[in-house]
């Protein structure tokens, strides 16, 4: 429970940082925590343009589901929506200025 508001919610506080309502939602959807990989790709054929921030947090949460549920690589490499992904950062310009560890 929140000390100042009273929330019960696991979320913090919408406009934390200056992000817009739908970046925080967007966000949220991504690290959902019973998000499976295909849910994740869901989100993001869905949403997609992404800010910076979740582009990145959409890459980090795909690469830990898959690995913490035994998906086979091939399977979110081949994917359109993993592929559709990997061009926004290109067409966003992240790739650009993240440091190739990050990505």
């Amino acid at each position: 429970v929140n000390q100042h508001t009273g929330d019960a919610s696991f979320y913090p506080p919408l406009r934390k940082k200056g992000r817009s309502e739908r970046s925080v939602m967007l966000h949220r959807l991504i690290i959902a925590p019973e998000n499976k990989v295909d849910d994740v790709l869901r989100i993001v054929s869905e949403h997609l343009p992404f800010d910076t921030d979740n582009l990145a947090t959409a890459i980090h949460k795909i690469a830990k589901l898959r690995r913490n549920q035994d998906v086979r690589y091939e399977a979110v490499t081949e994917d359109p929506r993993w592929v559709r992904l990997i061009d926004e950062i290109i067409e966003n310009g992240s790739a650009f200025i993240w440091p190739m560890r990050l990505l």
